[in-house]
């Protein structure tokens, strides 16, 4: 639906309540944790990202359904996009992804008031042990598993939604 994107992408007070990802040439969704040195002496436990499907008006999901999988990818030196730990040390040999390692797969899930929503929720623990310990400081992205071969669209709630927000559950230890 063309005119709730155009509102988005040209609306920076919105920009961080939805989030894009398209497969083929479509956009990724960037990801940055400015504060995340702020944990020290900590041994990560489990870390995972929480994403809840934004379904648009004049979404039609049986006809255009959002993308089965999505994974974590970031930069490397020469700028090619490549599997971020947590998601290489997930992906099988037949080249699937671990979906019990990693997660990414969309799944259902009920709220506490009955309300039924998609999520996708994603292991990132590795990563961001990289990341507390300064080994790492570059951003995630995410994009669909099948980005080269299907070019489905997903639609997320960003960080700045009011009901449904990007989340990080964090499970840690102090090492102190």
């Amino acid at each position: 639906h063309q005119y709730e994107a155009g509102i988005v992408f040209n609306d920076k007070t919105q920009g961080d309540s939805l989030l894009f990802i398209q497969g083929l040439a479509g956009p990724l969704a960037k990801l940055e944790f400015p504060h995340i040195q702020n944990l020290q002496n900590v041994i990560i436990n489990k870390a995972e990202l929480e994403f809840t499907l934004a379904v648009l008006p004049d979404d039609d999901i049986d006809l255009f359904p959002p993308s089965p999988q999505l994974i974590l990818v970031e930069q490397n030196d020469d700028d090619e996009y490549v599997l971020t730990e947590d998601v290489a040390k997930s992906v099988t040999p037949q080249n699937r992804l671990d979906t019990e390692a990693f997660g990414g797969d969309l799944q259902s899930t009920t709220t506490s008031d009955g309300t039924t929503i998609l999520q996708y929720k994603m292991n990132m623990a590795a990563r961001l042990q990289d990341m507390i310990d300064g080994s790492v400081t570059t951003p995630i992205f995410v994009r669909s598993f099948t980005k080269p071969t299907n070019g489905s669209r997903v639609v997320l709630y960003g960080p700045g939604h009011s009901q449904f927000p990007l989340k990080l559950n964090l499970i840690y230890t102090n090492i102190n």
